[in-house]
C-alpha cells in the first residue's frame, strides 16, 4: 500500500501520532495510518549531549518492515540532534523512505510557557507536513507562505503555514 505510516518514538502525550494524521492526509492525499508499536530511541542516545543522534534513529525506522512504497514518519518527544546542528526538530530523507520529528522543542513549556495543548499539536502538524514534504522530495522553500521554509527555531514553525504553497503543493502532488 503506498501512503504513509506514523509511528511512535518513545513516549508520547496522549494522542500523538494520531493527531497530526489528518493534517497529512488532508495536505497530502496520501493514506496515513498508525501503527501500533513504538520505536525504542534509548539506542539513539548520547549522554555527553543529554540528546537523542537523528542519524542513528532513521536507520532504525528503515528497517521497520513494511510494504515497499509506503513511507514512514516516526514522532518522537525527545531532544534531537544532527551531528551538524546543536539541535533539529526534525529530519528526514529527501525522496526516501523515512523521516523523524520531535514533539520535545515544540512544548511551550519548554520556553517558560505555559502548555498550550492546540499550539503544541499546531506546531507538530507543521512539523510532520515539513518532514513529510522531503519524503515527497521538496527542499526548502523561501515562499513565506509555504510550509516547507527552513525553521531554525519555534519561532519560526510558529510563522508558517500548515500547509504547502502551490508550486510544492504540484511537486508533493506528483510524488504520490
Amino acid at each position: 500500500m503506498e501512503g504513509l505510516a506514523l509511528i511512535a518514538v518513545g513516549d508520547l502525550p496522549r494522542g500523538y501520532p494520531a493527531l497530526v494524521k489528518e493534517r497529512l492526509q488532508k495536505e497530502t492525499s496520501m493514506v496515513c495510518r498508525v501503527l501500533d508499536q513504538v520505536l525504542d530511541p534509548s539506542v539513539a542516545y548520547e549522554s555527553e549531549r543529554a540528546q537523542y543522534n537523528c542519524r542513528v534513529l532513521l536507520p532504525l525506522l528503515e528497517n521497520i518492515s513494511m510494504e515497499e512504497n509506503c513511507r514512514i514518519l516516526g514522532v518522537a518527544d525527545v531532544d534531537l540532534f544532527s551531528p551538524i546542528f546543536t539541535f533539529v526538530l526534525g529530519e528526514a530523507r529527501l525522496n526516501g523512505r523515512c523521516g523523524l520529528f520531535s514533539l520535545h522543542r515544540l512544548h511551550p513549556s519548554q520556553y517558560g510557557l505555559a502548555e498550550d495543548h492546540e499550539l503544541l499539536r499546531a506546531r507538530a502538524e507543521r512539523e510532520a507536513l515539513h518532514e513529510t514534504g522531503h519524503l515527497l522530495g521538496l527542499e526548502h522553500c523561501r515562499d513565506p507562505n509555504c510550509v516547507m521554509q527552513f525553521s531554525a527555531s519555534v519561532e519560526e514553525v510558529d510563522l508558517k503555514p500548515a500547509e504547502f504553497c502551490s508550486r510544492c503543493a504540484a511537486v508533493a502532488r506528483a510524488a504520490f
